[in-house]
């Protein structure tokens, strides 16, 4: 008999510590399934956990920056859902006039093997620049830079579409 108890102690034992490990393990991943799984639009700025999460590695952040200012880039991402492949941009402010921009982002679309679509001035707003590269059917990057008379810095919008 006290073979027995010590079996069932042990069993026990185990049981117990599996059911604790599942639960830690709940703790940690269930935010990052919830993140996953929720169609959501997520704003933020600099860097931090959600940088890491939707912009690390992506090709927002092998598009880079142009000379960009001090302030913090401010990020939006839209997660995929339906038919939509959800999208991430990027605006911030740059030293860099926006012919500069634009040239510098057609040279890195063309660098990652993307096609350009078009290159133009808006007609409704002349001093803002557009670009937008192809990366395949219906997934775009979108490229805007404008810069008022007597200012010292552009505004730079990136969209990428798509969760890549």
């Amino acid at each position: 008999m006290p073979g027995v108890l010590k079996n069932l102690r042990r069993l026990l034992h185990w049981t117990l510590l599996a059911t604790l490990l599942v639960a830690a393990m709940l703790v940690l991943f269930l935010p990052l399934i919830a993140i996953g799984m929720s169609p959501q639009t997520w704003e933020f700025e600099g860097t931090g956990l959600r940088y890491w999460l939707f912009v690390k590695g992506s090709r927002l952040e092998r598009l880079g920056f142009i000379a960009p200012s001090d302030a913090s880039p401010r990020y939006t991402i839209q997660t995929a859902e339906g038919t939509f492949p959800g999208s991430s941009h990027v605006s911030y402010a740059s030293r860099a006039m926006p012919p500069e921009i634009i040239a510098h982002y057609e040279a890195r679309c063309r660098a990652m093997g993307f096609a350009i679509t078009s290159q133009k001035a808006r007609a409704d707003r002349p001093e803002t620049l557009e670009l937008t590269c192809e990366i395949e059917p219906y997934l775009d990057v979108e490229v805007g830079a404008s810069r008022s008379q007597g200012d010292h810095l552009s505004k730079v919008a990136v969209k990428v579409l798509g969760s890549e």
